[in-house]
């Protein structure tokens, strides 16, 4: 019990130590992206053109497939796949962020809650320039708010909280396992498809079905049917704050149990 309560004490003082240096978080997923476009002409605004050409693409293709308009069905998927942007990267690179930051925790003594958060700041850093091409086009297509959109406040709220108890639950296990990894990155591909993004749900249909029980779905739907409903979907917010609630007790124990072992696995 004791080694238990020391392991508990241990993880608490890492999260402390994570959130009051988040300012460092921030730095160092600022200090990512511009590595990663680094010496290209457009650098980050790439991240905005490919998804304008993405959602003007998809719309073309898709829109035809479906009952509803250009415009609406435009919107529905710009929000959609703005939104599994942000979920993808969560779940993706949080996973991976452990694996990614292996120099900084041999090296350094920095609590991991902080690369943890690294990569949730990056995560919605990019998010950033992805909303800014999704502002455009809802622009574009004349898209009216109710008082019901400000209802995705604590909606982004719920994905932070998220991308961090994700990244706390699977991060050390990938770190250990990587074929867990490359198992979530081929799984998040197929869910893409299997979650309402390109096409639209139908009640008492098999697709109906699958986008009910994907708990991707509810995750959207609680940012998307306010901004296009002016609705808040109860149900939604029930299953995903479930979820979270699981997932953070989840995310506690695995964190506490494997942080010794963190620098050996990576």
């Amino acid at each position: 019990m004791e080694f238990t309560m020391n392991q508990i004490a241990c993880a608490t003082n890492d999260w402390i130590e994570g959130f009051r240096n988040w300012k460092l978080g921030v730095q160092l997923a600022l200090e990512d992206i511009r590595d990663r476009y680094r010496r290209s002409v457009l650098g980050i605004l790439w991240v905005t053109a490919t998804f304008l050409l993405f959602i003007g693409i998809k719309a073309f293709v898709f829109s035809s497939m479906n009952a509803m308009s250009m415009a609406a069905f435009t919107q529905y998927l710009t929000i959609g796949f703005a939104l599994w942007t942000l979920i993808n990267m969560l779940v993706v690179d949080g996973s991976a962020t452990l694996v990614r930051s292996r120099q900084w925790v041999l090296s350094s003594s920095l609590s991991y809650a902080i690369y943890i958060l690294q990569a949730v700041f990056r995560s919605f850093l990019n998010f950033m320039l992805v909303a800014i091409a999704a502002i455009i086009i809802l622009a574009f297509t004349k898209m009216s708010l109710t008082s019901a959109a400000f209802s995705i406040i604590p909606a982004f709220v719920l994905y932070f909280v998220t991308g961090i108890w994700v990244s706390a639950l699977l991060a050390p296990i990938c770190a250990r396992f990587r074929d867990i990894l490359y198992a979530l990155q081929t799984g998040m591909r197929i869910m893409f498809f299997a979650t309402p993004i390109i096409w639209t749900p139908t009640p008492g249909t098999t697709r109906g079905l699958i986008a009910l029980w994907n708990p991707f779905t509810h995750y959207l739907e609680i940012v998307r049917d306010p901004l296009i409903h002016g609705t808040v979907p109860v149900q939604s917010w029930i299953i995903v704050g479930s979820i979270s609630l699981v997932g953070i007790i989840a995310a506690s124990f695995s964190y506490t149990v494997t942080r010794d072992r963190v620098a050996f696995w990576v």
